[in-house]
């Protein structure tokens, strides 16, 4: 169905075969997914989080007042995301998920955030990531892909922690980048 401002609140979500939300092509956009706790998701499916969207087909609108193809912003607020089981990441944003502003939220055992696949215009801003030191992907807190100009995520006021022991030699990851320039994505005030 296509959709605009879809509100998914204060919901206890767990003991799935697959992600707890998806958001398959975010249409006009506008949705808010807050004040939830979400466990033991994609217990018969792997590669994917609790969250997990993409965006292959855009939709001519005019929710924001004036005809666009650019979605509102997908807002993903205060909640607190385990990742076991399957799943790899809090939130999976693959294949061309765009205009996420994903903020205050608590990922545990998780990569926090995944972004790929021509993925652009997104915030990671003010969460905490506890993740494993061998977990699925290495655990960074963040893995990012390429991006256009003009078009890069902005990460800020993140705290990873990463549990467990470590090879040594290991480096802490705060954020992976992989086939995109270091200036079209912002890293501020990480720790």
């Amino acid at each position: 169905a296509k959709a605009a401002r879809v509100a998914i609140r204060e919901n206890i979500i767990f003991n799935l075969p697959r992600a707890a939300i998806n958001i398959n092509d975010g249409a006009m956009g506008g949705h808010v997914i807050e004040r939830n706790l979400i466990f033991n998701t994609c217990r018969e499916s792997g590669d994917h989080g609790a969250i997990n969207t993409w965006d292959r087909q855009p939709f001519l609108h005019s929710e924001g007042g004036t005809a666009s193809f650019a979605p509102l912003p997908i807002v993903v607020q205060d909640n607190f995301i385990i990742a076991n089981y399957g799943s790899s990441q809090g939130i999976d944003n693959d294949d061309g998920s765009s205009f996420y502003r994903i903020r205050r939220n608590v990922f545990y055992s998780a990569d926090g955030f995944k972004m790929d696949y021509g993925g652009h215009d997104s915030t990671f801003s003010d969460n905490l990531v506890i993740g494993q030191a061998n977990g699925y992907d290495g655990q960074a807190c963040v893995n990012v892909g390429s991006f256009l100009e003009q078009h890069g995520d902005t990460i800020s006021n993140n705290t990873c922690v990463v549990r467990g022991s470590r090879n040594p030699g290991d480096v802490d990851l705060m954020a992976r980048l992989a086939q995109c320039s270091a200036r079209r994505v912002h890293l501020e005030g990480n720790k």
